[in-house]
């Protein structure tokens, strides 16, 4: 007999609080996103949004546990916004990635992607004055002494090499990642991995990497910059570590509601480790808060957490209880796509981080794809062999796009693909696909993906995403 609750879970039907918390989000991205302003006091918001004072209750505590805005009480106060866009949106995606269990392979393996051509952008296009400014920071790092605050600080020069690039998305992947990557493979643990003339090799590379990017040698910092990532990984795999550190420690996660999140992640851990299929029971909430040592609302901004991210459902009545749901980018890329539009990014600077990504997610495909996915690819390229129709040749191979993100193995790739082509497909509506000539690179290069050609499938990618970039002439 069947498990109470096993079985197909119907689409989540997302709750007034959710829907509310995105319409604050909305609104202050509206008002230009004004760091520490009052936003509106309890009794304002409530009858601002007609919403009762629990759920505005609710979706306060979305908006904080993303770092929007934080809910002061007192007389005189109300939600006041306390994050920079770039800031918030890197702290979902992160969460998403790290509520998904991505290895620190996956993350290293992004962050190449992305470093690397933030590198060569900045060699070849920076200003004097942003020159002068990399070297004044690359100044500050060298004079620090303390080892964590010099990770710290290392991330952040990082960090500021992409946003001299003048592409906030450069930024904003690069600031999601670090995130993940300073709770994986904490300063503290780093502490007893590198010795004190590894740390100061670590630093005069990095001081190196910002002069052949102010030199302009596009080469010598791409290939600098490769060398400093192999080596902070095998750091990291030296030293073990596999999983957020969400523990008291000198590097705490930003963030108003850290015992949720431990909670959030402590339940993530035991679904996985139980390998409950969608729609199973996990438990009542009595019976859970008991388990994971949390108070009734703690529990509950846990499954907040949970839920947003599609990793579990609940149910009310008799019936009712926690149950394994399946997980869903789809939150993380809104919010990621929200914030390109608020932020009036060019086309062309997301479609410069694309072309990249995506011939790099195409060769990876090919390598790594499973029969089912290259199964999958096979019968969408007769589909659209068979179809004359415009929009059903559009629709095929969007289609194929998300079988190409599942097949690279890698979600922190497949996450960023999303993100980028969910913008494209917003700006450039019926315009993308193009023609059936340029269209047809992409088939080639899902083509060669079904072979297992790696190089072929990128460079076919790579001529897809050149073609129609040049057709769209974006502005």
């Amino acid at each position: 007999m069947a498990a109470e609750g096993v079985g197909e879970i119907p689409a989540r039907r997302r709750k007034l609080g959710e829907v509310i918390a995105e319409k604050i989000m909305e609104d202050i991205e509206a008002r230009g996103w004004p760091v520490g302003e009052l936003i509106g006091s309890e009794a304002e918001l409530i009858a601002r949004y007609n919403v009762s004072r629990a759920t505005l209750g609710e979706a306060i505590r979305q908006v904080e546990r993303h770092g929007v805005a934080v809910m002061q009480r007192g007389g005189g106060r109300g939600l006041v916004v306390t994050s920079a866009p770039a800031a918030a949106v890197s702290r979902s995606i992160s969460t998403y990635l790290e509520l998904c269990d991505v290895t620190v392979g996956e993350q290293y393996e992004a962050w190449r992607l992305i470093e690397v051509r933030a590198v060569e952008l900045a060699a070849g296009k920076l200003s004097r004055e942003s020159c002068l400014r990399l070297r004044d920071k690359t100044r500050e790092f060298a004079a620090v002494t303390d080892p964590t605050q010099r990770h710290l600080d290392a991330m952040r020069l990082r960090i500021a090499i992409a946003d001299a690039t003048e592409n906030p998305v450069m930024g904003l992947f690069l600031r999601a990642l670090a995130r993940v990557l300073t709770m994986y493979v904490r300063p503290d643990l780093q502490e007893v991995g590198p010795d004190e003339a590894t740390r100061a090799k670590s630093a005069s590379a990095l001081s190196d990497l910002v002069e052949a990017i102010i030199a302009g040698e596009v080469a010598l910092a791409g290939h600098l910059v490769l060398t400093s990532l192999e080596r902070r990984e095998r750091i990291s795999q030296r030293i073990g570590v596999g999983r957020p550190n969400l523990s008291p420690g000198r590097y705490q996660r930003e963030t108003p509601e850290k015992r949720a999140q431990v909670i959030a992640m402590a339940i993530a851990d035991d679904l996985k480790e139980r390998n409950l299929p969608a729609g199973e029971k996990v438990g009542e909430e009595p019976e859970l808060q008991a388990r994971y040592g949390a108070s009734r609302g703690v529990f509950r901004q846990a499954i907040r957490i949970l839920e947003t991210h599609g990793l579990v459902r609940t149910r009310r009545g008799p019936r009712g209880g926690l149950f394994v749901g399946l997980p869903s980018p789809d939150y993380t890329v809104q919010s990621a796509i929200a914030y390109l539009n608020g932020m009036q990014v060019r086309l062309t600077d997301v479609l410069a981080v694309r072309v990249d990504l995506l011939g790099n997610l195409a060769q990876l495909a090919a390598l790594r794809g499973s029969d089912e996915h290259k199964q999958a690819l096979a019968q969408a390229c007769r589909q659209y062999a068979a179809d004359d129709s415009m929009a059903n040749r559009r629709d095929t191979i969007r289609s194929m796009y998300d079988t190409l993100g599942a097949s690279c193995g890698n979600r922190v790739i497949e996450l960023l693909a999303m993100i980028l082509t969910g913008f494209v497909r917003q700006i450039s509506g019926d315009a993308w696909p193009l023609t059936k000539e340029i269209e047809a690179f992409f088939i080639a290069s899902a083509e060669c993906v079904i072979d297992g050609d790696g190089a072929l499938a990128r460079r076919n990618m790579t001529n897809y995403l050149d073609s129609a970039t040049r057709h769209l002439k974006p502005t």
